[in-house]
């Protein structure tokens, strides 16, 4: 009897240093993906967290294939992630926007700054909806 309430406890247990995947956050987060050299100090703020929260945003900047920066404190599975950011022509895609379905929402060249993200955000409908709902 020990032996099966132990197992059970460990079945319910969720596994640690398993890392997230881009499928984990799909209805949960919309995601900023930064991959290069600049200077994503901006986005981790104190000032910011508020933004970044109310519009479920997570920001992950990564630089030669691995994760220098996130909000999100768990394990991540850098090439899954670093997959989604799309490769258009001769100038490298500096960022990329995942809304809350997985889907790339947007992209760029230079590195993006929160205005011009929320702008983009704030524009799509589930946040038009998430907004209304909020102030019911």
């Amino acid at each position: 009897m020990f032996w099966i309430f132990t197992l059970l406890i460990l079945i319910q247990t969720p596994f640690t240093g398993v890392p997230s995947t881009p499928e984990y956050f799909v209805w949960k987060n919309r995601i900023i993906l930064i991959d290069g050299e600049g200077d994503c100090s901006a986005w981790f703020t104190n000032e910011l967290q508020k933004d970044l929260s109310e519009r479920k945003l997570l920001v992950m900047h990564f630089n030669n294939g691995a994760l220098i920066e996130s909000n999100f404190k768990g394990e991540l599975k850098t090439a899954d992630f670093l997959k989604l950011i799309p490769k258009k022509g001769s100038q490298p895609v500096i960022w990329a926007l995942v809304g809350l379905d997985g889907g790339v929402k947007n992209s760029g060249t230079t590195f993006p700054n929160s205005d011009q993200i929320f702008i983009i955000i704030d524009a799509m409908p589930m946040r038009q909806s998430e907004r209304v709902k909020g102030e019911e």
